[in-house]
């Protein structure tokens, strides 16, 4: 499991499990490692105090200063992500098996956020760019979508996936 998945997933345990009005108890080991359990370690375990959670809503101060740099701005534009290339459908020749991927939004993305390609269910690298080439591609089927995400993995927009079809041939561009 990857590194900044497990604070994400301790974060849904204990609100589940504070949602289902189960005590939490957090159990440190003598190297430092914190768990978070609603199982009592020891009977003096005393569980510890978690705050309320909020969802975040449309209206919410954090999210549209993130969105859009001005929390407490009256009007926030629900944000869209698309792959403008490939179109979905196109065949791409080229014989190193190269795409070019254009993402396109209706707002600027926010400085905080970062971008995670799905190519084939596997995520590439968070990145800040809406251009980029993917290369190394083998020929064939591939799906590809888009995730627009906050540094802890919260995604905030996504792209419908798309399909396109890489032929490894003597030319360089789409068809579409």
């Amino acid at each position: 499991m990857q590194l900044f998945a497990l604070p994400l997933l301790a974060a849904v345990f204990l609100a589940s499990s504070a949602l289902a009005g189960q005590p939490i108890y957090k159990i440190e080991d003598e190297h430092g490692n914190v768990t978070y359990t609603d199982q009592k370690p020891d009977e003096s375990a005393e569980p510890v105090d978690l705050p309320d959670l909020q969802p975040v809503g449309d209206s919410d101060a954090e999210l549209a200063e993130l969105l859009i740099g001005q929390a407490g701005e009256e009007s926030v534009q629900p944000l869209q992500l698309a792959i403008s290339r490939p179109a979905d459908g196109d065949r791409v020749d080229h014989p190193a098996g190269e795409v070019d991927v254009e993402i396109h939004s209706n707002i600027e993305i926010p400085a905080a956020a970062q971008i995670v390609l799905i190519l084939n269910d596997a995520p590439q690298a968070p990145m800040r760019q809406l251009e980029l080439t993917l290369t190394g591609l083998e020929q064939g089927t591939h799906r590809l979508r888009a995730e627009l995400q906050t540094p802890s993995g919260r995604r905030l927009a996504a792209t419908e996936e798309i399909r396109f079809v890489l032929q490894r041939g003597p030319t360089t561009g789409s068809d579409p």
